[in-house]
């Protein structure tokens, strides 16, 4: 009787350690890390915790071009939610402290000037899943990637409707997650441009790798200049916000085009998105320059090894980072342990960027 009850408990206990062997090799423990997140608010050119201390961005974008698809395809499901809790805990395990989200229009918005409640209530739970894991979000937000996905009522409004759309959607959103201190900052849309090529509509130019990552705010400008349109739409948007939630900053993923510095008043933060190129380091090493001009921090949402390797971009990261408060470089849904045998020279390109990230965490953050 013994013998069987110690053999019992034996065999429990292999299980166990089995499982979290697994746990181990996936990169995610399912427990709660424990980690206390802090309102994060922008402080001069820094971003501060809510005891005054320095803190750094260093985080991965997922959604848009990063994990299998856009954040809301997956928690249409349970085994979506699965797969987003898993991915959370991996990127938390590279050691990310941050995840940039998009968040599509359409899927928020039933018309300019109602919510979708069930696209609310899912960023809510993603919202309640990144204060477990203790991951921020930078919520990116009214993308129109997909072009093929656009509503005829949202693709027919004219600028001033589309406008009232956007401060629908962003209030909604501001009112609804604006108390977590999980939410790092609401970054209004990815590379916004105004009135270029109108007769393409809403999102001009051809998809890159599926998906429009550059969107009109407007189709004219009306005798006005085009960042006077983009400083009125930022403004608006940001009175939107603010009725909800005054303390969480507000910045726009701008491409690192000089003129956006002008739009730096305007904001609490400012990001660019930038793919620094080995062969020209000195138009990279400019533009961080250019935008630190503003007295608010500045950050790169976007930046990976498109143009150089994984130590070039870490070299530059490394020289930049006294100006530079925070780094988002890209996750697609694969730890290097997943990648495993490299079948492709991306997958090589992302396995080796990734290990790169990693190992670099610790003196990021």
């Amino acid at each position: 009787m013994k013998s069987n009850q110690h053999l019992r408990q034996l065999f429990l206990l292999t299980v166990l350690l089995l499982l979290l062997s697994a746990s181990y090799k996936n990169g995610k423990s399912r427990q709660p890390t424990n980690t206390r997140l802090q309102h994060i608010t922008a402080d001069g050119r820094q971003l501060i915790d809510e005891s005054g201390r320095t803190f750094r961005v260093w985080g991965l974008n997922y959604g848009a071009g990063g994990g299998d698809g856009l954040t809301a395809h997956f928690w249409t499901s349970e085994s979506g939610w699965e797969e987003l809790t898993k991915d959370w805990y991996d990127m938390k395990g590279l050691g990310a402290n941050t995840v940039r989200v998009h968040l599509q229009a359409h899927e928020f918005l039933l018309d300019a000037e109602t919510v979708n409640a069930g696209a609310i209530e899912n960023l809510q739970r993603l919202v309640s899943l990144s204060e477990e894991v203790g991951m921020y979000l930078l919520i990116t937000g009214l993308g129109a990637y997909v072009e093929a996905d656009q509503p005829i009522w949202y693709n027919g409004l004219d600028d001033e409707a589309r406008w009232v759309a956007h401060e629908t959607f962003w209030g909604e959103i501001a009112k609804a997650v604006g108390h977590s201190p999980a939410v790092l900052g609401y970054d209004l849309m990815n590379e916004p441009i105004v009135a270029v090529k109108p007769e393409e509509g809403w999102t001009p130019g051809e998809p890159y790798g599926g998906f429009n990552y550059v969107q009109n705010i407007a189709l004219s400008t009306n005798g006005k200049t085009q960042m006077e349109v983009l400083g009125e739409w930022i403004d608006r948007l940001t009175a939107a916000i603010r009725a909800y939630d005054s303390r969480h900053f507000v910045t726009v993923g701008f491409l690192s085009f000089p003129v956006y510095n002008t739009m730096g008043p305007r904001l609490s933060c400012m990001t660019i998105h930038l793919y620094p190129k080995e062969d020209d380091v000195a138009a990279s090493d400019k533009s961080i320059d250019d935008f630190t001009s503003n007295r608010i921090p500045l950050m790169v949402t976007e930046i990976s090894p498109l143009y150089g390797s994984p130590n070039f971009i870490a070299d530059f990261i490394r020289r930049h980072n006294n100006r530079v408060s925070g780094w988002i470089w890209h996750y697609h849904g694969e730890t290097p342990e997943e990648i495993g045998e490299p079948e492709t020279i991306i997958k090589a390109l992302w396995k080796e960027a990734l290990t790169k990230f990693r190992a670099m965490a610790p003196q990021q953050k």
